[in-house]
């Protein structure tokens, strides 16, 4: 059974937007041959809790400086990135207007990303081109492995799981995600998810006994991800794109997570 002690004192980013800004975050990356407020700006509605939520717009061609992809992405700041032996807990809200069309291809909302060079994220959250939400997982030994060309080792672990067969535009999605960070195979990756009209989290991926964190060669000397919350498409996609993210927050409990009553997950085996 999950230890259900409250443990408010062990939030360690809050990076919802109850300080009508982005300021909590280090970085936003978007199209800077525009004015930023065309891609990101803070709203009163809608919101999941509290009183603000942050909007995120990507347009054709919205690239940021010569990455690939379109984007409008925020950078948490490095001081929180996951190291070895790290036990987190995070959670946050998704909304796909009513508006929302489903991508061409990739679309990525939330990813823990590799500072490996040419090696994919190690754990993202994406939407699939049929409205699926699903959490894809690159970790280990990752040496000699290139992006979208992957050569996998024995070591490499690879997986891909669905968290929803379909979201439904205009509810708001909840994520908690419960990661036990480390190179060696005792790792734990833990997604629970549900909608707004849904009352109880489902836990909807399950993996355990896995390493979780990324290694070229030397399985003690791993590169810490960097975290993104995240608007970011294949350039396949053509059409105007909104999503809102609400609520984010990285703790070292689950009790630590919750904001009133959401983010709850109540006895869970």
């Amino acid at each position: 059974m999950l230890n259900t002690a409250k443990s408010t004192d062990q939030l360690i980013f809050d990076g919802a937007f109850e300080t009508g800004d982005a300021t909590q975050w280090e970085e936003l990356h978007y199209n800077t041959h525009h004015d930023k407020n065309r891609q990101f700006s803070i709203v009163s509605s809608p919101t999941r809790e509290g009183k603000f939520a942050a909007k995120l717009t990507v347009h054709d061609n919205d690239q940021y400086a010569d990455t690939s992809g379109e984007r409008c992405d925020l950078l948490r700041p490095e001081k929180y990135d996951e190291k070895e032996g790290d036990e987190f807990w995070y959670a946050w809200s998704t909304l796909f207007p009513e508006s929302w069309q489903a991508p061409q291809d990739w679309f990525v909302i939330a990813d823990w990303h590799s500072r490996y060079d040419d090696v994919c994220q190690l754990l993202q959250i994406e939407v699939s081109t049929d409205n699926a939400l699903i959490a894809k997982v690159l970790s280990g030994d990752v040496t000699d492995y290139h992006c979208f060309n992957g050569a996998a080792r024995p070591a490499t672990f690879s997986t891909e799981k669905n968290i929803a067969v379909a979201l439904t535009p205009g509810l708001w999605n909840d994520f908690i995600v419960h990661v036990k960070w480390t190179t060696k195979p005792d790792g734990i990756i833990e997604i629970f998810y549900k909608n707004e009209d849904q009352t109880h989290f489902e836990k909807v991926v399950n993996l355990r006994h896995i390493p979780t964190l990324q290694y070229q060669s030397d399985i003690n000397q791993p590169l810490s991800p960097y975290f993104k919350l995240a608007h970011y498409r294949s350039s396949k996609n053509s059409h105007t794109s909104v999503l809102f993210h609400d609520g984010f927050r990285q703790g070292k409990t689950r009790q630590s997570i919750v904001s009133g009553g959401l983010y709850e997950l109540g006895d869970i085996d």
